[in-house]
């Protein structure tokens, strides 16, 4: 700049400069609404609505952040909205669920007001008082819920199982075996209604997931005065009243805050034991399933129609589960117990088949499969297959028990027990593989060379990669029946076998789309090779790498001279 005057290239930068700073703060502005946003999510966001009525100018609900109140509140604890009955907080908020509309309304507005009257202090924030109702009132809330439901895991129970902090009170219980050692912890938690009694009481071998009895009700729900209470309620009550007394007597302790077991971040400092011994519930290391025969208990010889019997890892199953429920859903029961042939009221009328096969849910055995096929390790072959590749194939890996060994019928449980343990204990422990004299160390490919020389691929460094990595899962174990299955996920849609037809078979060279919807050569390479890595999470090379794979010819080649 001289005598004023801006030169041709300063008039440049100025005008770069005014197009930058309006783009610079969107860019600051952008940064800061999403670090609002962040703030604003909350795993604490309850709902609070008064008993049903009908009423045309009824208030929206109330969004409540209940760690914030906790933490203004410390001093107070728990009893400054809740009440205590035998030694325990009930968190309902001062028995307002008793109460009809009026009262319930009443109460909510001189507790909640009267609360912020007395906590103001010279310039001291505190919440709405009476009549600034919208303040409080919302149709929506206006954070966003960052809740997240917490797994009581197998890891999470056993450390309460191994836990010395938690004290079964037999006194409590009719049933208890002073000289059992592992009713030390369970009574604690565990228990079923004894009608005769008319209480709860915990009784050995009957240990279920709290929700066989504890359903999801809303606090909409209408539900008898007898009924249990909703898993929701049932669950803060125990742990929240347990985790509270154990931090008070300065044990150690799991949180009492909503973050602590809702949020991600609390999740998070959650400790993970990774060798957790197995439960102990009577139940068994292998079930032999067939459901005609648990129909038909009496039947003296097989059926003409009939499916061949699983001999079902249980012990295997639990090791691969998050908890019980990963299968059992609520009741610890047989699955056959809820899902019959035809479905019944107590499996939600879902048939046996169903529940078994459903590919779309990972509560059943085909889905969880399904699921377990899209981890790295799997999905860099899977997920380029065809699904029906394997069809056909699959039924007998499970269904394998050959009718003739279930003879004489009827058979007793403990035959049919020991069938499916020895059926299960005869299986391979890990793939067979194809000898290395039959695989290829280095293919090359040269068919459409153009731009690029031919690529070199290290084939059976990759085969060994890849049965590393199937012969630590059980699963690939089971299902990989032959040495050649492994060659099928590069070599799809063709039988297994160590000579299988070149790709160029099926694929076109000239890079036409089949009919049918095959890409041409060059997009099937592509496709398999790169979305092989990026299905593992192998980033190197980047699919954008060509030299990674192809080097650059020096000089173009006549075309008669091309491969």
């Amino acid at each position: 700049m001289l005598n004023g005057k801006i030169s041709g290239r300063h008039k440049h930068f100025v005008l770069v400069a005014f197009l930058l700073i309006p783009l610079f703060g969107m860019i600051v502005s952008a940064w800061g609404e999403n670090a609002a946003r962040t703030e604003k999510k909350r795993a604490d966001i309850l709902e609070l609505r008064l008993p049903a009525v009908e009423k045309p100018n009824k208030m929206p609900p109330v969004w409540f952040l209940h760690d914030q109140h906790t933490g203004a509140l410390a001093e107070k604890g728990c009893k400054a909205c809740h009440t205590e009955k035998e030694g325990r907080f009930v968190f309902d908020f001062k028995n307002a669920d008793t109460l009809d509309f009026q009262s319930a309304m009443a109460l909510y507005h001189d507790e909640c007001a009267g609360c912020h009257r007395e906590m103001k202090t010279g310039d001291k924030a505190v919440g709405p008082m009476v009549g600034n109702c919208r303040s409080c009132h919302m149709e929506e809330p206006n954070v966003e819920s960052a809740w997240l439901p917490l797994e009581f895991d197998r890891s999470l129970h056993y450390r309460h199982v191994k836990s010395d902090a938690i004290k079964f009170k037999p006194e409590v219980f009719e049933t208890y075996d002073k000289n059992d050692q592992n009713d030390k912890n369970c009574g604690a938690c565990h228990h079923v209604y004894d009608e005769k009694l008319e209480k709860t009481v915990y009784k050995k071998g009957e240990e279920g997931s709290c929700r066989y009895c504890h359903k999801e009700t809303s606090a909409d729900d209408t539900t008898k005065a007898d009924d249990p209470r909703s898993y929701r309620s049932a669950a803060h009550s125990s742990c929240v009243n347990c985790h509270k007394d154990l931090s008070e007597k300065k044990k150690d302790a799991g949180p009492v805050e909503c973050a602590g077991c809702h949020s991600r971040s609390g999740q998070a400092k959650i400790d993970k034991i990774k060798d957790v011994p197995r439960i102990k519930a009577d139940q068994p290391d292998a079930v032999l399933m067939a459901s005609w025969m648990k129909e038909n208990e009496n039947l003296r010889e097989l059926p003409r129609q009939l499916v061949h019997p699983v001999a079902f890892n249980h012990k295997g199953h639990e090791a691969t589960g998050e908890s019980c429920r990963t299968c059992h859903h609520a009741s610890l029961e047989p699955c056959s117990k809820c899902h019959k042939t035809r479905g019944i009221e107590e499996g939600d009328h879902v048939t046996l088949d169903a529940a078994m096969h459903a590919g779309d849910t990972t509560t059943s055995c085909v889905g969880c499969h399904n699921d377990i096929k899209e981890t790295p390790d799997c999905a860099g072959c899977h997920a380029q297959m065809n699904g029906g590749a394997f069809a056909g194939q699959e039924c007998r890996q499970c269904h394998s028990i050959d009718p003739q060994r279930l003879t004489p019928l009827p058979m007793e449980k403990e035959s049919r027990k020991q069938l499916a343990e020895t059926a299960v204990a005869g299986r391979k422990q890990k793939p067979e593989q194809v000898p290395d004299k039959q695989i290829p160390e280095k293919v090359t490919i040269d068919v459409m060379v153009d731009a690029y020389e031919a690529a070199t691929f290290p084939h059976r460094k990759i085969v060994h990669a890849l049965a590393e990595k199937t012969g630590k899962n059980r699963l690939a174990t089971v299902f990989h029946e032959k040495p050649e299955t492994l060659c099928m996920g590069c070599h799809h849609n063709s039988p297994a076998s160590v000579n299988p037809p070149r790709c160029i078979s099926c694929h076109k060279l000239t890079g036409a789309v089949a009919e049918d919807g095959r890409p041409g050569l060059k997009g099937a390479y592509h496709d398999q090779c790169i979305g092989c890595h990026q299905q593992m999470g192998i980033e190197k090379p980047a699919a954008t790498d060509c030299k990674g794979c192809h080097k650059p010819r020096i000089k173009n080649i006549p075309e008669d001279s091309k491969s």
